[in-house]
């Protein structure tokens, strides 16, 4: 039996991670965006849509920092077809960083794993915190 690679979430546990945990893409200066660096995406159904084709911009995500680079696995259908859904990368952030974890981004690095799933590097944010001396 083939190891289940992308864990299941029930639709109410979509929703409240959904509220505080948001997709985020980085942007060139362009007529969608007034300058460079990370935004908040529109949201798209969160089962059935990919949050990383062709996204729309909404706010900067400021304050943002890294906090971790996690893989993530994907539902795969072809090998040119990477189609990530909120649903599955909200699946699979440890639990160990989820409190802290705010917004994340799938990387460009996605490769098929098994023949029945993609693998990306999905890089996780948390607010900025204040450094003190």
């Amino acid at each position: 039996m083939a190891k289940k690679r992308i864990p299941s979430i029930s639709d109410e546990r979509l929703m409240k991670l959904r509220q505080r945990i948001k997709p985020v893409e980085k942007f060139d200066r362009s007529k969608k965006t007034p300058k460079a660096g990370l935004y908040y995406l529109e949201p798209v159904d969160l089962r059935r849509q990919t949050f990383s084709w062709n996204p729309e911009p909404t706010v900067p995500a400021n304050n943002l920092e890294e906090i971790a680079q996690i893989t993530t696995y994907h539902t795969y259908g072809y090998a040119g077809f990477f189609k990530p859904s909120e649903a599955e990368v909200l699946a699979q952030i440890p639990s160990r960083i989820l409190r802290k974890t705010v917004a994340y981004r799938v990387g460009d690095d996605f490769n098929i794993a098994d023949g029945q799933h993609h693998r990306v590097t999905t890089i996780l944010y948390g607010h900025k915190q204040d450094k003190k001396e």
